[in-house]
């Protein structure tokens, strides 16, 4: 038997983004646009895409951290050996 390879992934939750950022006020966060309540909410670093901070209007301390998460398109199914054209269906079906 061949041994599986171990895949380590690097994530961080969104409070360790937020103190990472040294944003100070009340910071509430979103991912693509939206709201999380949880900070606990783990992401994994090479999934973000970027991070949009925006601060509220006028004296309030309010910050607002929206992690864009990428969107990765997979890859188009390897040819038919034979060579003859194929169709794949994705779902489910019930009778």
């Amino acid at each position: 038997m061949k041994r599986k390879a171990k895949l380590k992934v690097t994530s961080r939750t969104l409070a360790q983004l937020g103190r990472s950022l040294a944003l100070s006020g009340t910071v509430s966060y979103a991912i693509n646009g939206m709201p999380v309540a949880e900070t606990k909410l783990r992401i994994a670093n090479d999934a973000i895409a970027r991070i949009d901070i925006t601060r509220a209007v006028g004296s309030s301390s309010d910050v607002l951290v929206d992690v864009r998460i990428t969107n990765r398109t997979p890859p188009p199914p390897a040819p038919d050996p034979s060579g003859k054209p194929r169709i794949m269906i994705r779902g489910t079906a019930s009778l």
